[in-house]
């Protein structure tokens, strides 16, 4: 078989109609790719949060019907993720209960007293802001998000 004769992507992205496979090309930009994401997150919900509310008892009107539009593999898949998925977050949370919050109440604690005596001011005001300031921005960017996509913070 000729090279000429082999089929080619090339000839399929420009295809009209033509589904985009896995190897198609895209010429929009991230911040546009970014953009379809929030549209696509703001317009419904993944499997995974609509089992988990059903699992709890806290559908909504009109997720139920959302689900059951859902493709079978979302849910098979969402029928054992969420389970996983709520693990993590209770893991998760007592990582932050028992490591983190301790380490930032005891960090502060400390700033506050070395700022009172102003002996070792910047000392204080660099080590506090360098524990705590990822923190900050962690809580800005996922508030910046919940904004974009339309929900309440």
């Amino acid at each position: 078989m000729r090279a000429s004769q082999l089929p080619s992507h090339r000839a399929q992205i420009g295809r009209a109609g033509a589904a985009p496979g896995p190897h198609s090309f895209s010429h929009a930009g991230p911040r546009s790719a970014r953009r379809e994401a929030a549209r696509e997150r703001q317009s419904g919900s993944s499997s995974k949060t609509l089992l988990l509310r059903r699992a709890f008892g806290r559908l909504r009107e009109g997720e139920e019907a959302e689900l059951r539009a859902a493709d079978p593999r979302d849910l098979r898949a969402g029928r054992w993720f969420r389970w996983v998925w709520l693990g993590g977050l209770l893991v998760v949370a007592a990582w932050l209960g028992f490591f983190v919050l301790p380490v930032l109440a005891g960090l502060l604690q400390w700033a506050a007293a070395e700022l009172a005596s102003g002996v070792r001011f910047w000392h204080a005001v660099a080590g506090a802001g360098l524990l705590v300031l990822p923190w900050l921005v962690t809580t800005g960017l996922w508030l910046k998000a919940r904004r974009a996509t339309g929900r309440p913070a």
